[in-house]
């Protein structure tokens, strides 16, 4: 789940920073943004990695052993 997280964070990030500068917050405030972009990294993360990654490696297994490794 690692690599799903790397490849969606910034999308949760980005979002994040613009209602944070869109709300007005102080810099003083900024930690809060810290834990909130965490779980919802990981979150993001997580989402990708069960609807997206797992199913499409289950689909490309079946294919490849449809194709390639014909008995």
């Amino acid at each position: 789940m690692s690599y799903e997280i790397y490849l969606t964070h910034m999308f949760f990030v980005l979002g994040l920073v613009r209602a944070y500068q869109a709300v007005g917050f102080s810099e003083r405030s900024a930690w809060i943004c810290y834990p909130v972009a965490l779980l919802g990294a990981w979150l993001l993360g997580y989402v990708t990695d069960r609807f997206l990654s797992y199913p499409a490696e289950r689909r490309l297994r079946v294919l490849f052993q449809k194709h390639f490794f014909r008995k």
